[in-house]
């Protein structure tokens, strides 16, 4: 049980940081290229 619920946590804190850290990039991105091209990818 204990094992589950430590597998659940790292899974979640991997799945925030990933978001939070595709938030970032895409927001970089954006203000990189917004003299080059309006029609960017944010999603893959």
């Amino acid at each position: 049980m204990i094992r589950v619920l430590t597998y659940l946590t790292k899974e979640i804190n991997l799945l925030i940081f990933r978001h939070h850290a595709q938030i970032r990039i895409s927001a970089d991105s954006n203000g990189y290229r917004k003299n080059t091209s309006m029609s960017g990818r944010i999603k893959d």
